[in-house]
């Protein structure tokens, strides 16, 4: 394989969705390797305060352009306001009720018994991030613009690596857009 190109071998073990040597027994659970992860603060606490007293300003002063009938709807009843420009504006007291009133347990269900996740308290998990509108073509080591078989080879690997819990895909190629 000194030229770059696929042994026999490796293209047989590609067509039966395989790589030589990868054993790969069924995960029990995602539990392996999540929980007490710590945490990544790029931020200070400070920073952080900053950061948040900012939003609620931009919500209240600036909000949002365009927005839905129904939204309008239930942000002015609450206590929000609609400009005469059609901007919708959050008073902070509301946005901070909503923040507090957010549930934070919720269950990700996966498409198989077993891959549920639950991202509460201490328990980390990392995903494969979605789009990717180019992929390195491995063969040719240049970028092309990505097909349904590498969303297809992707979400494999995914389901093979033990640390890499969620397997996120882009819309587009989801729909069989890009083929």
């Amino acid at each position: 394989m000194t030229d770059g190109a696929p042994t026999e071998e490796r293209a047989r073990h590609r067509r039966r969705g395989r790589l030589p040597g990868r054993r790969r027994p069924a995960p029990a659970s995602l539990d392996r390797g999540v929980g007490g992860g710590g945490r990544y603060r790029p931020l200070s606490e400070d920073d952080c305060r900053a950061v948040h007293a900012t939003a609620l300003e931009l919500l209240s002063t600036l909000g949002l352009s365009q927005p839905i009938p129904s939204m309008v709807d239930r942000v002015v009843a609450k206590g929000g306001r609609l400009t005469p420009d059609g901007r919708l504006l959050f008073p902070a007291a509301l946005v901070e009720d909503v923040i507090a009133g957010t549930r934070r347990d919720i269950v990700l269900h996966g498409r198989r018994s077993g891959l549920d996740i639950e991202p509460v308290g201490d328990r980390v998990y990392v995903g494969s991030g979605g789009a990717s509108p180019s992929i390195v073509d491995l063969e040719s080591g240049r970028y092309r613009p990505a097909t349904a078989r590498d969303l297809y080879d992707a979400a494999r690997l995914v389901d093979a690596l033990d640390n890499t819990h969620v397997d996120i895909q882009p819309e587009a190629m989801r729909a069989g857009e890009n083929r």
